[in-house]
């Protein structure tokens, strides 16, 4: 099973006499742009070559941190193994693994999941499948699911929709024309 993380930072110490800041740079930096420290290290090249030297951007060491991201994983896309985010998941490829968001995991129409999904809001466009729970705030199934639903605010099915599996929500919503092939429990209001 592959394991898919999101990208690290490269941390990389450099001796404070080899840092020298751009005089423009530093002149026009301010908080929300800092001054950009270039450093020129030299690169190893193959016997005979003349030597050369790259320089390199050493960013800031405080990187302002980005709320409220998403992911895409488009239709040429495989996961197989689990996902674990903060951000919102829009899927229009295949994973086969257990989903945990902090946001809304929309699954498109090209889009299919083998697994688990926990996340705050689920979308299932028509044409877009799952097999295997969901547990969310809120859910909206347009195409088809097989497995149980738990959302503890509100659960709607659309006339497209497909539902194989029980399903528990605080309100529901199923259009004329929807399948819901499973039992049925109302949450109590909180």
């Amino acid at each position: 099973m592959a394991w898919f993380s999101p990208k690290k930072p490269v941390t990389t110490t450099v001796a404070a006499d080899a840092v020298e800041v751009e005089p423009r740079a530093a002149a026009t930096a301010t908080p929300e742009t800092p001054a950009v420290a270039r450093v020129e290290l030299p690169v190893e090249l193959p016997r005979g070559a003349t030597a050369a030297v790259v320089p390199a951007v050493v960013e800031p060491a405080e990187v302002p941190v980005v709320h409220g991201g998403h992911t895409r994983l488009s239709a040429d896309t495989t996961v197989i193994g689990g996902i674990e985010t903060a951000s919102d998941l829009w899927i229009g490829g295949r994973i086969e693994g257990d989903i945990a968001s902090g946001g809304a995991v929309h699954i498109t129409t090209a889009g299919a999941v083998v697994g688990c999904v926990h996340a705050t809001t689920v979308r299932v466009d028509p044409g877009g499948g799952m097999h295997g729970p969901v547990v969310a705030q809120t859910v909206s199934i347009s195409g088809i699911v097989e497995g149980s639903i738990r959302a503890a605010s509100r659960l709607s099915i659309s006339s497209t929709g497909r539902v194989f599996g029980d399903v528990s929500a605080g309100s529901m919503e199923i259009d004329d024309g929807a399948t819901l092939q499973g039992r049925c429990l109302m949450l109590p209001r909180r």
